[in-house]
């Protein structure tokens, strides 16, 4: 189950920075998120050729609907 915090940690955490794609490979190993300083130190690696962690993701921009 994951809790609020949680749960809105991995929602400001889910794009790569450097091309916006949410499309990574990443390890897994567990990084409980308790509190609002909680890091997910897993590793990820986009295909744009970003490497870093799960913390440097960015927000999935929102887009602008007419």
């Amino acid at each position: 189950m994951i809790n609020g915090v949680t749960s809105k940690y991995y929602k400001n955490h889910v794009c790569c920075p450097s091309c916006s794609n949410e499309k990574f490979s990443q390890t897994y190993i567990w990084y409980p998120i308790w509190n609002e300083t909680s890091m997910d130190e897993n590793e990820c690696k986009c295909s744009c050729g970003w490497i870093g962690i799960v913390h440097d993701l960015v927000p999935k921009a929102v887009d602008d609907v007419l």
